[in-house]
């Protein structure tokens, strides 16, 4: 592909870029901080080496400046320049109140929907125990696996023509909803 127009060096967001026009028309944006350690390397650098400002100054692209380092690493060291976000919850078991990264109530209970915040293990062991005797205590939880006979198999398949779900044919026929899959996804 060969070059067509080179755009002068200006800021782009927080870095000094320009365009690149290709002869099919595309376009690309080099970052100067890209292209100087290239021309150092005297190689194009891959995808997953980043390019590290050393002062944090994204427009100081001198090669004293700059280094490279692997995507994972460039990650762990500015997250070293923000501390994680907290928030104050309340223990559902106990009622104590204590500070948690944002980020994990999010993924615990929004994304994840698990039971809490618990304060920690103990208190999330307790609430897990009282769980447990509560679906003993009502017979509800996981139902006994059930070996399948010809005949129980032959019932799904029919129930599965017939437009049932694979919730509707486990209680149906008194199976696991992963046996009545196991079955519906059977030659």
């Amino acid at each position: 592909m060969l070059v067509t127009k080179v755009d002068q060096w200006s800021t782009f967001g927080d870095y000094i870029a320009r365009k690149v026009w290709m002869s099919d028309g595309r376009s690309i944006t080099e970052y100067q901080h890209r292209f100087v350690m290239e021309k150092k390397l005297k190689r194009k650098l891959l995808r997953s080496e980043h390019v590290h400002h050393k002062d944090k100054n994204t427009y100081n692209n001198r090669l004293s400046n700059l280094k490279i380092i692997s995507a994972s690493e460039h990650a762990r060291e500015h997250a070293k320049e923000r501390p994680p976000e907290m928030v104050e919850a309340a223990c559902v078991e106990c009622g104590n109140r204590f500070q948690r990264k944002a980020r994990w109530v999010r993924n615990n209970q929004e994304k994840q929907k698990k039971a809490g915040p618990f304060c920690g293990k103990k208190c999330a062991g307790i609430r897990n125990a009282r769980l447990r005797e509560r679906r003993e205590r009502d017979g509800a939880g996981r139902p006994p696996k059930v070996v399948l006979s010809s005949e129980m198999i032959q019932t799904a398949r029919q129930l599965f023509l017939d437009g049932n779900g694979t919730p509707t044919v486990a209680k149906k026929l008194g199976i696991s909803r992963h046996q009545a899959r196991q079955i519906q996804r059977m030659p």
